[in-house]
């Protein structure tokens, strides 16, 4: 789980979904999309306004840094 504050700071968001640690994450220059690398090994997109998950890739044959 990733917990953050949106740019108000008013309200958070929480992305739930990965099955092992996090190991890397990437916002987009708009902060609408962050992508999470996980020790699960898959990568995650997800909608920065609600925390939902927009797509999961997977295949990876291990952890993903």
């Amino acid at each position: 789980m990733i917990k953050f504050k949106t740019e108000s700071g008013n309200e958070e968001v929480r992305l739930i979904g990965h099955e092992g640690y996090i190991n890397y994450t990437l916002l987009n220059e708009s902060n609408t999309l962050i992508w999470t690398a996980s020790a699960d090994n898959t990568i995650k997109k997800w909608d920065c306004v609600n925390g939902g998950c927009v797509d999961t890739l997977r295949g990876h044959r291990d952890r993903v840094n």
